[in-house]
């Protein structure tokens, strides 16, 4: 695995806290980068395509980053 991206679902106020510790977790403890996007099930709105390629986008220049520098190419 060479990253992780989530969807932080802001239906529920009580999980989207839970989900900001859970990442960091997760990132602190593997070494991953991670990237998230906002999303609401009950409500459609709170979803933008712009946000969600744009941190795809980011996430993966990550990725490629860190195994250019694993390979030693950097």
């Amino acid at each position: 695995m060479d990253g992780a991206f989530y969807h932080m679902n802001r239906s529920c106020k009580l999980m989207s806290l839970i989900q900001y510790e859970m990442q960091r977790r997760a990132a602190e403890e593997t070494g991953l980068p991670y990237a998230g996007f906002d999303g609401d099930q009950a409500d459609p709105r709170a979803f933008t395509n712009a946000q969600f390629e744009t941190r795809i986008q980011g996430l993966v220049e990550v990725m490629e980053e860190r195994k250019k520098l694993n390979r030693g190419e950097i």
